[in-house]
């Protein structure tokens, strides 16, 4: 395949692992066994033999050709807006963030067999990923009472805004690697259901077949790290950046389905993103076979997640109708990109004000340089910063709102009184219940009321074992946790061990080491799991540690986090602090008064639509309902220009580059 190595992955085994044999790992085995069946990527439950790897070549892994045409139009550090794609935000490398570019990395690979990570320290194979999640279920449980539904809704939005890894969508469709042999193709990683497995059936009841549960392997490029070793780099089909990509798409395709092309507005039915043919989507459970199109296709997977990208999209249209008003001489262009900024940056302020602080902590915030101002423009942007998503963030430490999903739905009334709720599982990509009138406001409401999840090891059952559960098949469920450690393998991140010694500075190698960091349930469940310390998976030893006050992750979650974000920041010349932005210093000072409570509360229609200040919190005497005129939002005012006029308040800044010895490379001279 053309701009890729042929590579043949052979056997490497790197940080002092012992050399397996037979006799070491006895249910390996270096020829193939009679039962196919076996997977030769993760220890067989049963301590079967093991198959051998299928040869795995880089072009196996090579996404296919883009499906929008690539956007060549020149780069201009005067045009005004962020385009779709990500493509320009840095004058200097311009496709660093765009849609459709390889991730990045803290720690190399850790490749064992087909550029995947498969041993642990001792050189056999780690544990199955499904047998891992059945044992750290039991670990300790940590209940919170103090933040909102809303809070884990608004962390998966930001996390699809962010991030849509490539795999092969036909694969995913036709349900090919759920077959247990299905290894024998690289794209595949079925993981095999233990025997002792209280939840799922080990074997399927009609055939008596082993059951295994899908998973399809992410696709890359081969291409040099920053060191210049080859390696395969994961593709983010969406933009890098906190631009509401789930909103606008990000790419010119997808930017011109959900436009209405008229008074700079958003395709809507009745307040709904439109509905389309659900051919469109990997899948689609909705009757009649439409499903909601908005700017990114995961906006369907569940109910909760429909209700979230309903109210940035009835957000913008409310924004794009008052700039329309105010400036009847815009044109359907203007309303729709200046509508676009100020919902951009709105979301940016929220982000970093209402949710990172009490996902990692303010202490985090500080230290990292996550504070916004209070007054006057950003002036740190670094071109030299790639703010791209880096594995770790993507495969393990972001997901850790998984731990934060409950498995019902609440609907509440106008004044917040309880009318029903739904289960979560047949909302699965079958969002059909926001259909019913009024349904948007009562699944907001409850959003808010509701209680989310502790973050813990145990994941609600709902997506322990019933994820994206068919109708009338009860055994047809995934598990979201042992995909999770599925992932990591399958991205070769290095063991847990190794991010919690870089982020901390220490050197642990033994459960011993971890016994202040770990309540001592937590250790005991990792010991009886994993034959090493260094055996343990990313995802699952940060969601193990215990958190420090006022904080809901543990350190090793909270600094990948925090220098993810503090990339997403430093990196992105179009972040809304920063004069390239385009706002006005009085713009900016109103947009640093808005807050997701006005934004919820203006999507709530209807003359008393009330919501609490603090919407990501639980509600409290102090933090009780009250009417939107009460709530900080933004003036739109501030946004009236006259006809033929331009804003003249706006510091103009040219595209220099210098460097101060605190900051490093600083852009943005303006006068």
């Amino acid at each position: 395949m053309e701009g890729y190595v042929v590579f043949v992955v052979v056997l490497v085994l790197s940080g002092g692992r012992a050399e397996y044999d037979e006799l070491h790992c006895p249910y390996f085995s270096r020829v193939t066994p009679a039962e196919p069946t076996n997977s030769p990527y993760w220890a067989d439950p049963e301590l079967r033999p093991n198959s051998p790897a299928p040869q795995t070549l880089a072009s196996h892994l090579a996404p296919p050709p883009k499906s929008c045409p690539p956007d060549h139009t020149p780069c201009s550090t005067t045009h005004p807006y962020r385009t779709l794609s990500g493509r320009c935000n840095n004058p200097a490398h311009h496709i660093l963030g765009a849609s459709h570019q390889p991730m990045s990395r803290l720690l190399p690979p850790a490749y064992d067999e087909a550029l995947m990570r498969t041993r642990g320290a001792d050189g056999c194979l780690l544990p199955n990923p499904r047998q891992v999640s059945l044992q750290v279920r039991h670990g300790p449980v940590r209940l919170q009472r103090h933040f909102s539904t809303l809070f884990m809704q608004v962390g998966q939005f930001v996390d699809h805004d962010l991030t849509h890894v490539h795999t092969l969508d036909a694969a995913m469709q036709s349900g090919e690697c759920g077959d247990c042999a299905s290894w024998q193709n690289p794209i595949c990683l079925p993981i095999p259901v233990p025997a002792n497995d209280t939840y799922i059936p080990a074997t399927h009841a009609d055939t008596g077949r082993r059951k295994c549960l899908p998973v399809v392997r992410s696709l890359g490029t081969w291409l040099p790290d920053r060191t210049g070793r080859n390696i395969l780099q994961h593709i983010n089909r969406n933009t890098a950046f906190l631009d509401l990509s789930t909103v606008y798409g990000s790419d010119s395709c997808r930017g011109r389905q959900v436009r209405a092309w008229t008074g700079g507005l958003l395709n809507e039915t009745n307040g709904l993103p439109p509905l389309v043919n659900g051919s469109n989507f990997v899948e689609c459970r909705m009757p009649g076979g439409m499903c909601f199109l908005t700017g990114d296709d995961r906006a369907n997977e569940q109910l909760g997640l429909t209700v979230v990208h309903t109210m940035y999209l009835r957000e913008h249209n409310r924004i794009a109708s008052n700039l329309s008003d105010l400036n009847p001489h815009w044109d359907d262009e203007r309303a729709f990109q200046e509508a676009r900024r100020i919902n951009i940056a709105q979301y940016q302020k929220m982000v970093y004000t209402e949710f990172l602080p009490h996902l990692i902590g303010r202490r985090k915030m500080r230290v990292m340089g996550l504070d916004l101002l209070t007054e006057g423009y950003f002036e740190s942007y670094d071109r030299f910063t790639n703010p791209s998503l880096m594995e770790e963030f993507v495969t393990a430490a972001f997901r850790v709102g998984h731990a934060m999903i409950p498995a019902h739905l609440l609907l509440l009334d106008h004044a917040y009184r309880p009318l029903s709720a739904l289960p979560l599982v047949p909302t699965f990509h079958n969002p059909s219940a926001l259909l019913q009138e009024g349904a948007f406001e009562k699944l907001l409401r409850g959003m808010i009321r509701a209680r989310m999840e502790g973050v813990d090891m145990k994941l609600s059952d709902a997506i322990l074992n019933h994820l994206f559960e068919r109708p009338n098949n009860s055994h047809s469920g995934q598990d979201l946790m042992a995909i999770n450690i599925a992932r990591s393998r399958d991205h070769a991140l290095a063991p847990y061990l190794d991010y919690l010694n870089l982020c901390e500075g220490i050197n642990a190698t033994s459960f011993s080491d971890l016994k202040y960091r770990l309540q001592p349930a937590a250790l005991l469940t990792l010991q009886a799991t994993y034959r090493d310390a260094r055996d343990v998976d990313l995802i699952v030893g940060a969601l193990a540690e215990n958190s420090k006050r006022r904080t809901m992750v543990g350190p090793t979650m909270a600094c990948i986090i925090s220098l993810q974000f503090l990339y997403l920041k430093k990196g992105d010349r179009f972040w809304f602090e920063n004069a390239a932005a385009g706002f006005t210093e009085a713009q900016l000072a109103s947009l640093r008064r808005s807050s997701l409570a006005r934004v919820v509360c203006d999507s709530l229609r209807g003359s008393d639509a009330r919501a609490p200040m603090r919407a990501l919190q639980a509600q409290s005497s102090s933090n009780s309902p009250r009417s939107c005129g009460y709530l900080p939002g933004t003036d739109l005012s501030l946004w009236k220009e006259e006809e033929g006029a331009r804003a003249t308040a706006r510091r103009s800044c040219d595209t220099q580059f210098t460097f101060n010895p605190l900051l490093g490379w600083v852009t943005q001279t303006c006068t």
